[in-house]
């Protein structure tokens, strides 16, 4: 559902399940995650993180300054991998097991104040704005402003013509992630962990 609200398909890896490893989102460097590459898959609680870059040197000082300190903090780095333009880092983030599963399920609603609070905080812009499908997905009973003081539920049903009382039923108003759209196809990267 939560495409109503914003009309492209985004990465619901990128929205939802990167906030929690407290890696930041403004970044040197482009970042994005992916549920499922090769044998990883978020359903053992293993998240594919890529980083781009240009110049290798400079990335690696990045890693060491930035990357690393927040990803053993956790114990959360199991492998990575680089080819000529990128590193994917394979994380075991199974601290987050019980959100991880009310995300597979679709419960955003659900999710812990712990991961709650890091998901907005990730997402915040102009130091205290989240964007609104994301709000609105963690928090689809509440009301705001910006829906006209409806609350999120509220709103798609009455400008999108839903039932209210299947939306009430369903409690939820994000979408289920697509598969193909959060899987990483590239299959070139050697291992240098």
């Amino acid at each position: 559902m939560i495409e109503l609200l914003k009309k492209d398909y985004s990465s619901k890896a990128d929205s939802f399940i990167l906030p929690l490893t407290g890696l930041k989102k403004e970044s040197t460097y482009e970042i994005r995650s992916y549920l499922f590459w090769k044998d990883n898959s978020i359903e053992d609680f293993k998240l594919t993180v890529v980083y781009k870059w240009k110049d290798y040197n400079d990335f690696l000082e990045y890693c060491r300054k930035e990357i690393f300190p927040v990803l053993d903090k956790k114990g959360y780095l199991m492998e990575s991998y680089d080819n000529e333009d990128s590193t994917v880092f394979i994380l075991d983030i199974s601290e987050w097991a019980i959100d991880i599963n009310m995300f597979l399920s679709g419960k955003y609603s659900k999710f812990s104040k712990e991961a709650k609070s890091c998901i907005q905080k990730y997402h915040l812009f102009n130091k205290n704005q989240i964007s609104i499908n994301i709000y609105s997905t963690l928090y689809p009973d509440t009301k705001v402003d910006l829906l006209d003081r409806l609350t999120p539920i509220e709103y798609v049903s009455k400008h999108y013509g839903i039932d209210i009382n299947d939306l009430l039923d369903i409690g939820e108003i994000g979408s289920i992630y697509i598969k193909e759209n959060e899987t990483l196809t590239c299959e070139v990267y050697d291992n240098v962990t």
